[in-house]
């Protein structure tokens, strides 16, 4: 079903709601066992990933249920994400700047490893 906007409720919205426009990894994700999986994968890639803008794209499909159905376990991850740049020396800031944006870039620890390497 769609919604009153047209968007797709399903993970066909979100891909919609992303930057990602390439139909080889469309493809990839709708063949997929579990596109909403890969889907996230592919998009940590690209500059508009991020916790406020999968939101947003979620309230945009009227996806209320999944936002509330998450947002616990959402808040701890960011808990956990914020610990593990914290004892990498890192901030939430530098994660969000081009590097995190970089191809080179898959992990935090790529992150502190290129930060050292400046």
């Amino acid at each position: 079903l769609r919604t009153e906007n047209k968007s797709l409720r399903d993970w066909r919205g979100v891909y919609e709601g992303t930057n990602i426009q390439n139909n080889m990894i469309y493809e990839k994700i709708k063949h997929s066992q579990n596109p909403f999986k890969l889907l996230l994968e592919e998009w940590k890639h690209f500059e508009d990933a991020t916790i406020v803008n999968l939101l947003n794209i979620l309230e945009t499909m009227d996806r209320f249920d999944v936002i509330d159905d998450n947002c616990e376990r959402i808040k701890c991850d960011m808990q956990a994400a914020d610990k593990l740049l914290k004892e990498k020396g890192l901030s939430v800031g530098a994660v969000e700047n081009k590097i995190a944006g970089s191809e080179k870039v898959l992990t935090y620890d790529d992150i502190a490893m290129l930060k050292t390497a400046r």
